[in-house]
């Protein structure tokens, strides 16, 4: 039996040019989701922010949910084989 597990998270690649997203989803039962992501390259530094919020009723009485999740991802180029990354995510 095992018991432990690993998740490995994979954020995207940061886009060479400055790219702006928005994508927003409704549904049944009070259901809203909007993702919204920022990135891009700038000299030698890149960044990759994204927002994501959704909430609803739910399926059954008191299952009621609001999210709220924010990523950052910076790459900075040292030089051409260094790279230093930070990662930081809110939930």
């Amino acid at each position: 039996t095992t018991v432990g597990g690993v998740i490995n998270f994979v954020t995207r690649n940061i886009p060479s040019k400055p790219t702006f997203s928005s994508k927003s989803i409704g549904g049944e039962n009070g259901y809203f989701n909007n993702f919204t992501q920022f990135g891009g390259k700038f000299g030698k530094t890149g960044i990759d922010v994204s927002y994501n919020h959704k909430h609803g009723d739910g399926f059954r009485n008191f299952q009621e949910f609001n999210v709220n999740e924010f990523n950052l991802k910076l790459i900075q180029e040292i030089n051409d084989k260094h790279t230093v990354t930070f990662k930081a995510s809110f939930h």
